[in-house]
């Protein structure tokens, strides 16, 4: 069966984490007309975000995603398979004073796998923005990514001058973890 559909590809310059499905089993998740998030790792997709309405999310991961931030705007929903296991990506948008985003990835019965939450960048640690930095000159959003627990990460999104988009994602010491191209592209698979 060929698909073919518009997809965002984050191509990372290296990764750990459990072996890499091969794409075509990935690939066969995604639905038509819609926006899936490919990871990359050299030839191997390692994870993939397919769409879903939030709606459809089983009642134990909805209630968690509620639990998170109730009554705040959704901005995406999607099924996903990648390192961490498979699971439900919700990104919501808080509004107020603290006018903030936020994400919760949740299992299928609503335990949570990650968390990741928008910082200003007037408070985003120095070292962490200087990492980000060598790969673009304008940073377009700080995250702080936890796992259940504990702080694990920064995510920051950076553009360069020529209008390229690089995900960085930096150790909580500003040590760079990895880099990670975003491309849009189209895929027949």
């Amino acid at each position: 069966m060929k698909q073919n559909g518009w997809l965002l590809l984050a191509l990372l310059s290296g990764c750990a984490g459990p072996a890499p499905r091969p794409a075509s089993a990935m690939l066969a998740d995604a639905l038509a007309g819609t926006q899936t998030r490919l990871t990359i790792a050299g030839d191997r997709v390692i994870s993939v975000v397919t769409p879903v309405d939030v709606r459809a999310l089983p009642a134990a991961a909805r209630a968690a995603c509620e639990a998170e931030a109730a009554g705040v705007e959704v901005l995406f929903c999607g099924r996903e398979r990648g390192p961490r296991g498979r699971g439900y990506r919700v990104e919501q948008r808080v509004s107020g004073p603290d006018q903030h985003e936020r994400a919760v990835l949740v299992t299928e019965d609503g335990r949570v796998l990650e968390r990741r939450r928008t910082v200003p960048l007037a408070r985003a640690p120095r070292d962490v923005v200087a990492a980000a930095l060598g790969y673009g000159a304008f940073v377009e959003r700080v995250e702080i990514v936890a796992e259940p627990g504990r702080d694990e990460r920064w995510a920051v999104v950076v553009r360069d001058r020529a209008g390229s988009v690089f995900a960085v994602d930096i150790e909580l010491d500003g040590r760079l973890r990895r880099a990670l191209r975003r491309t849009t592209a189209r895929v027949d698979s």
